[in-house]
């Protein structure tokens, strides 16, 4: 069933969210990871919802959950407590690392993901997002995808003379970890802007680098820099309650010496507009290129969605553009943060916690009926 609860005349309802295992400890600041359950929790008090997270520890029998709470204790401190609940008909999972056999366990529960399973296991694979992603391309004109394809040594003399500017990525990794760049310079190759080595040396090197997982190579983009640093676009894309779907987007710029722009590998983030005007594009430019991302990112919400057959609640994209102002999708993320609108706006950012959770709360009460 779904936990309703009544307070005052007025009802409240509870959401489950799939999460990674929490530290119990009481205390005045939270941990990045559970910053974002917090900014969850403040969000949730503005709707009259109530959140708990739970993970595959917290399973009881007969269908019930050890679900932790956020309060405040008097002195002022988060503190996380207990309470048993009824299993949620339907969670978020915002849980990374969880296999498909863990995944199985709570769907055999008769668990709903509020974010389909399918879309989720596209957006991992950076080869599947790929194959899955060509027919829209080939329709679409107003952005690309760079040439992607899963990394052997036996392609990587093809890859190496077909373009002179490479990425190597984890086939399914995430947060910039593992990417490493390749640069060809006359005859020798400059591997993540240090000094130039011959392709001898390079093939050693990217056998030592992809030894130890499965890596994608990825065509290189010349995407446009501010102060010689390369910036990207995140775009996270939501529904909200009924058929609104709402984008945000904000830039992220690579730290020094850093060839991602990932904010855990040391990236910030600001102002798209402000970037944009801050190397010389005027206002016509600017407003032409924003529509461009919000009609891309809609037409892309709705392909995806036809695709699986499911609505999708929220998603992310990593956007480049190049000199000539062309658009490129990166990569999807199923399960995105938001600390780039903690950064470049508080009131987008908060707006980035209300919208998912009004789109459950809808899916909850139709379910109920």
């Amino acid at each position: 069933m779904i936990k309703f609860i009544y307070m005052k005349n007025h009802q409240i309802i509870q959401i489950g969210i799939f999460a990674q295992p929490i530290d119990q400890r009481c205390k005045a600041r939270f941990s990045k990871l559970e910053e974002f359950y917090y900014k969850l929790f403040l969000a949730s008090k503005k709707l009259r919802l109530e959140i708990f997270i739970f993970d595959l520890s917290d399973i009881l029998k007969n269908r019930m959950v050890q679900g932790r709470f956020i309060t405040k204790i008097k002195n002022g401190k988060n503190v996380w407590i207990r309470k048993i609940v009824p299993m949620p008909l339907a969670i978020w999972d915002r849980s990374f690392g969880m296999t498909s056999e863990q995944r199985q366990k709570l769907l055999r529960l008769g668990v709903k993901f509020i974010n389909p399973l399918a879309f989720a296991k596209i957006s991992r694979d950076k080869i599947q997002t790929y194959q899955t992603l060509r027919s829209f391309f080939k329709k679409e004109k107003v952005a690309m995808q760079p040439e992607t394809a899963l990394y052997t040594k036996d392609n990587a003399p093809h890859w190496l003379k077909k373009f002179n500017y490479l990425f190597f990525k984890p086939q399914t990794g995430s947060k910039g970890k593992g990417i490493f760049s390749i640069r060809k310079v006359e005859d020798r190759f400059v591997l993540n802007q240090k000094r130039p080595v011959t392709r001898k040396v390079l093939i050693k090197k990217i056998s030592q680098f992809t030894k130890k997982e499965t890596y994608i190579v990825q065509q290189g983009i010349e995407v446009l820099t501010i102060n010689n640093a390369p910036f990207d676009i995140r775009v996270l894309v939501q529904r909200g309650g009924g058929s609104l779907v709402k984008i945000h987007h904000a830039s992220r710029i690579a730290g020094e010496n850093q060839i991602t722009s990932n904010i855990h590998s040391g990236g910030f983030a600001q102002n798209t507009q402000k970037i944009l005007k801050k190397i010389g594009w005027d206002k016509n430019e600017r407003s032409t290129i924003n529509d461009k991302i919000k009609n891309f990112s809609l037409k892309l919400h709705k392909f995806l969605e036809e695709n699986i057959g499911q609505p999708i609640m929220e998603f992310a994209l990593d956007l480049a553009i190049d000199e000539n102002h062309q658009i490129y999708l990166l990569e999807i993320n199923a399960r995105p943060g938001r600390e780039i609108f903690q950064i470049t706006s508080k009131s987008i950012s908060e707006l980035t916690f209300v919208f998912p959770l009004k789109y459950i709360k809808s899916v909850l009460i139709s379910m109920k009926k």
